[in-house]
């Protein structure tokens, strides 16, 4: 496959007018899971290309809105937020950070304290009201928060959110996320429209962002595809025992055990978490069970974690044919013709959910793609299968 034609266009940031393109060298960029994403490069400005640009204007912190296109394609969006000359290089080192990183930017525009302390609401809602609310004050970048999913009533919370805690909406969202599959979501930085006419998102999905086990299409065979997998399964995070409290109003403490794990050798391994802005009224003991579960499904056996370099364009999980919080297909234990693989005595044929994927283009050579990946979300633990 050609290498693909990949742009780095520059509009500003709050009236979406179009500055130029800049040539730059060295760059990365990532996707993040419940997280923001980021954006690095270098200009030389003994490169002639440079000379002819702007590159002050095109470059200037919090002014400038960064485009990512892949073959015309649309693949990533954020505000330039740093950059640094170096005379030792001649060069201008530029960071950005994706759409999502601004919500750390913001506070919560009002006092929650009392709005959803007595009537539970949707986490989804919550999280929206919240962010819409801060978008709307003069001076705000013009992006959007969008929702997919419905969360059950039965899974509606009660919360406070005082204004004198001055909470920023990525803690805010981080918290809402942090109450685990089935209560909380997923949240991201979208980009959609055309590199002509770019829009920039942050989206709230239930009960998970991506596509679940079976439906991506996405395979790795860590050989050949892999370019130097590394797995991590670490019994440090893992708890066979987990307690869940809501430390808001009541004190409520709920705790389970997933008895399964001592037949299968494991000792007794506790611990302990909370929500300190989820009200704790009997009303909300359903909310605290789900959340344990959650808890439990993600914690009962050592979580594993996997770190898979593949080719960025043209490979079998490729730059524009997946979204962060997606399920990859993952084998490995057999080597190419057969040999067998000494890292996996026994093959392992399981799926992973991507949760991070950095790109690193090359100025020469085959660009490449780190995928972060992690067991999908459960509400009942798997033991593990490597």
């Amino acid at each position: 496959m050609n290498a693909p034609r990949i742009t780095y266009s520059v509009r500003d940031v709050m009236t979406g007018t179009l500055l130029g393109e800049l040539p730059l060298t060295g760059v990365r960029w990532s996707w993040v899971l419940n997280g923001a994403g980021s954006f690095s490069g270098k200009l030389n400005v003994a490169d002639p290309r440079v000379a002819l640009l702007d590159w002050k204007a095109l470059t200037q912190p919090s002014r400038a809105a960064l485009w990512v296109g892949v073959n015309d394609a649309l693949v990533w969006g954020g505000m330039i937020t740093a950059r640094t000359r170096d005379r030792s290089t001649m060069s201008v080192s530029v960071t950005a950070a994706d759409w999502a990183s601004y919500l750390g930017r913001r506070q919560q525009a009002k006092d929650y304290a009392t709005t959803w302390a007595t009537t539970a609401a949707s986490p989804l809602t919550i999280g929206e009201t919240m962010v819409n609310d801060a978008l709307q004050a003069v001076g705000s970048l013009p992006i959007t928060v969008v929702t997919d999913g419905t969360v059950p009533n039965a899974y509606w919370i009660r919360a406070s959110f005082p204004g004198s805690q001055r909470q920023t909406l990525q803690s805010v969202l981080s918290m809402l996320a942090g109450m685990g599959y089935g209560v909380g979501f997923d949240y991201a930085s979208d980009v959609t429209g055309t590199l002509d006419d770019p829009f920039g998102s942050v989206t709230l999905s239930y009960p998970r962002r991506g596509r679940i086990a079976g439906e991506t299409g996405l395979v790795i065979e860590t050989t050949p595809d892999a370019l130097g997998d590394t797995w991590t399964e670490d019994g440090t995070r893992q708890a066979t025992s987990v307690s869940e409290m809501s430390t808001g109003s009541g004190g409520v403490q709920q705790q389970t055990l997933w008895a399964p794990a001592f037949g299968e050798g494991y000792p007794l391994l506790e611990r302990q978490l909370s929500h300190s802005s989820m009200s704790s009224t009997p009303a909300d003991q359903s909310v605290l069970s789900a959340t344990l579960a959650g808890d439990i499904g993600r914690l009962a056996y050592p979580p594993l974690t996997a770190t898979v370099p593949v080719p960025a364009f043209g490979g079998s999980v490729a730059v524009g044919e997946f979204l962060v919080g997606d399920d990859v297909r993952v084998r490995a234990g057999t080597g190419g013709g057969g040999i067998a693989d000494p890292l996996f005595p026994d093959p392992v044929d399981t799926y992973l959910r991507i949760v991070q994927a950095t790109v690193h283009v090359a100025d020469q050579g085959v660009s490449t793609m780190t995928l972060s990946l992690t067991t999908p979300p459960t509400m009942t633990p798997v033991a593990p299968t490597i």
